[in-house]
């Protein structure tokens, strides 16, 4: 498949559908670390936690950039919000 391939809302959802896969594993890796570092007293681990919930927070942006490109076309932006992500 070439990279012009598919509509542009197949794009947005398929955006949409791997960043809440991201955010969830990050969320469950981030808490299994959390978990392990406390219990382990390495605030090595801890700190890893702390970078995967950072990489969870990631995804919410690009979600949220993936929303707003898809926005129609308005009187503030008649060519559209496409390049907004």
């Amino acid at each position: 498949m070439d990279n012009n391939s598919g509509s542009s809302s197949e794009r947005s959802r398929i955006i949409v559908r791997t960043g809440i896969i991201g955010i969830v594993a990050n969320c469950l890796l981030a808490g299994v670390k959390a978990f392990l570092g406390l219990l382990s007293n390495s605030v090595a681990i801890v700190l890893d936690a702390v970078n995967n919930f950072s990489d969870a927070l990631s995804s919410v942006i690009t979600i949220v950039g993936t929303k707003l490109a898809v926005k129609a076309p308005d009187k503030k932006h008649p060519l559209g919000y496409g390049r907004i992500d």
